[in-house]
C-alpha cells in the first residue's frame, strides 16, 4: 500500500490466492486470465474476467478485486459499488474489509451506499417523464342491428356496416324467407357513398305473422367471413299493424 501524490491511497492489485476448488473450479481460469491481464495493464478486460468469474462462483473476494481494478482507472463510483457489495457479502473476519473501507475513504465515498430517496417533482435534476396518453380507440359499429318488428304489406330496408368488422370482403347478401315459404330468397346488398350496405325485403313478401332473415359477408374466396344470423338461427321480424313505420326516404332504395 502506498500514498499517491494527490493524497489518495492506492492499493496494489496483487491477485494471490486461488479461488476455492469444488463447484468454483471453472472460475479459476477466469481469475488467472484477469491476473495476467492486470500484469499487462489491460484493466477493463481484467474487470470483465473478474465479473465473469464472480458470476460462476460468487466469492466476495472477487468483488474486492473488482473495486481495486476500477480504482486503478479512476472509475470511483463503480469501484465504490463493488466495495459496498463486498462489505455486504464478506465475512466479518475478512482482513480485506479494513482495506476496502480505507479505499472508500481515500475516494471520498461513504462506507455504506446512500439510501434511495423519493424523487419529487421539484427535486429531480432530470426532466419529468412525459405522461403516455392512450390512443382513442376507433368506435366499432356493429355489422347489423336486427329489426324486431315491422308492418305487414310494407317493404323493409335493412342496413349493414362492414367497415371495421370485416378486413376483406367481396359482397354482402340478404337472405329472407316469408312465413310458409320453403326456401330463403337471396338478394345482393348495395353500397352507398359511405360504404354502408342496404338490402330490401319487398312488400309482397311481408305477409303472415313473421319473416325470417339473415345477412352474410362473403369474401373473395367465397367463404363466409361474417354475418348477422344464420340459416339455422335467423333473425325474426314480427309483423304487427302497430309497429313503427320506416321513413319514406329510406324506402326509396327499395325497388
Amino acid at each position: 500500500m502506498r500514498v499517491g501524490c494527490f493524497g489518495l491511497i492506492v492499493v496494489s492489485l496483487v491477485l494471490t490466492g486461488p479461488v476455492r476448488a469444488g463447484p468454483c473450479r471453472k472460475a479459476r481460469t477466469e481469475f488467472k486470465r484477469a491476473q495476467a491481464l492486470l500484469k499487462r495493464g489491460a484493466t477493463i478486460p481484467a474487470i470483465l474476467s473478474l465479473r465473469k468469474a464472480y458470476g460462476i462462483c460468487p466469492a466476495p473476494r472477487l468483488l474486492y478485486y473488482v473495486g481495486q481494478a476500477f480504482g486503478r482507472v479512476k472509475l470511483y463510483p463503480e469501484a465504490a459499488r463493488a466495495y459496498w457489495q463486498f462489505l455486504d457479502e464478506a465475512n466479518v473476519s475478512d482482513p480485506r474489509r479494513s482495506l476496502a473501507l480505507t479505499a472508500l475513504k481515500a475516494m471520498k465515498m461513504p462506507a455504506r451506499p446512500p439510501r434511495p430517496t423519493a424523487c419529487g417533482p421539484c427535486r429531480c435534476r432530470h426532466p419529468p417523464r412525459a405522461r403516455r396518453v392512450p390512443r382513442k380507440k376507433r368506435r366499432r359499429l356493429p355489422l347489423h342491428v336486427a329489426l324486431d318488428e315491422a308492418r305487414p304489406g310494407r317493404p323493409v330496408l335493412l342496413a349493414a356496416d362492414p367497415v371495421g368488422n370485416v378486413p376483406v370482403f367481396s359482397r354482402l347478401y340478404l337472405h329472407y324467407r316469408p312465413r310458409g315459404a320453403a326456401r330463403f330468397y337471396k338478394r345482393a346488398m348495395k353500397a352507398d357513398r359511405r360504404n354502408r350496405y342496404w338490402g330490401c325485403i319487398p312488400a309482397r313478401h311481408m305477409r303472415g305473422k313473421s319473416v325470417q332473415y339473415y345477412i352474410e359477408v362473403v369474401a373473395v374466396t367465397g367463404r363466409r367471413v361474417a354475418g348477422s344470423g344464420t340459416r339455422r338461427s335467423p333473425n325474426i321480424i314480427e309483423l304487427s299493424a302497430t309497429a313503427k313505420r320506416q321513413p319514406g326516404a329510406l324506402l326509396r332504395r327499395c325497388p
